[in-house]
């Protein structure tokens, strides 16, 4: 089921302003790239649309949340682009910090609890490399871009709804072959 909620919701552990049933919904997922949903829908539930607003949809990943950018009305309906909320990290300032011989995970974990104000994201990593690094004036999605970058950890991001991770590897070898 396809619900929306409010602007500020966290938890998920309800059933969200209204259940939705769009004439189309697809979710777009790219490896360390892009996250969003693409969704249409009739003219009367555009206030369900409106900037900010969580749509939470049910995935391969497990239920994600996704935040509305600007709707736009075309012929009655309504068609509206949602951000995964990990991209909510843009949110986030790093004024200034160091990191010196830390693995991914102490970085994550550093950068996520020094920000400009308190973070809602939890994060997570298995890669064990050490690096140092020093952060001055990024968001903290750009401290998570350039993690994942060859010249720091590399890795794939894990994003589900409020957690965040790069892992080494993703998926899971189920001894098929295509």
């Amino acid at each position: 089921m396809i619900k929306v909620y409010d602007a500020g919701e966290k938890l998920f552990n309800n059933n969200g302003i209204k259940t939705l049933h769009p004439i189309y919904a697809e979710v777009t997922k790219e490896d360390n790239g892009d996250y969003f949903l693409e969704i249409r829908d009739t003219l009367d539930n555009l206030q369900f649309y409106q900037k900010g607003l969580i749509i939470r949809v049910p995935t391969q990943w497990g239920e994600q949340g996704f935040r509305c950018d600007n709707p736009t009305i075309n012929n009655n309906r309504v068609d509206c682009t949602a951000w995964h909320l990990s991209y909510d990290s843009k949110n986030y300032l790093i004024k200034d910090i160091n990191i010196v011989d830390g693995n991914c995970n102490f970085a994550l974990n550093y950068a996520n609890n020094n920000t400009d104000i308190p973070s809602p994201f939890t994060t997570t990593s298995d890669i064990t490399t050490e690096i140092s690094t020093r952060i001055i004036r990024k968001t903290l999605f750009e401290v998570f871009e350039a993690f994942i970058q060859d010249t720091k950890y590399g890795g794939h991001w894990v994003r589900d709804n409020f957690n965040f991770g790069i892992k080494t590897a993703i998926g899971q070898d189920r001894g098929v072959v295509l």
